[in-house]
């Protein structure tokens, strides 16, 4: 897998897909696709927002923008997914391994 590619087939890991799933907490799921039937589209727009009085989380306790005289910005870009053949895509679950 050095080489980055599985069997002759490219391959890319990722975070995202959970590591805790089944009851054992110990299986996830591997995704096969072919990315030559995944169509990708994004907005030509950005939403951006910014608040005076807003509060956000820092990780251990709620901040309140206004007491800390801060500006908290917000910015959003939609983003979609679709296949253009569902077979371009298969989903293996149930997929354990060893800790």
């Amino acid at each position: 897998m050095g080489g980055a590619a599985l069997g002759g087939f490219p391959f890319a890991v990722s975070t995202i897909v959970p590591t805790n799933l089944g009851a054992g907490g110990n299986e996830s799921e591997i995704y096969l696709a072919d990315f030559a039937d995944v169509v990708v589209g994004e907005s030509q727009s950005l939403i951006v927002d910014s608040s005076t009085e807003a509060s956000y989380w820092d990780g251990t306790t709620q901040q309140s923008a206004y007491s800390r005289d801060e500006t908290v910005v917000r910015c959003i870009l939609e983003e979609d997914i679709a296949l253009r053949r569902p077979e371009a895509v298969a989903v293996l679950t149930g997929c354990t391994y060893g800790v």
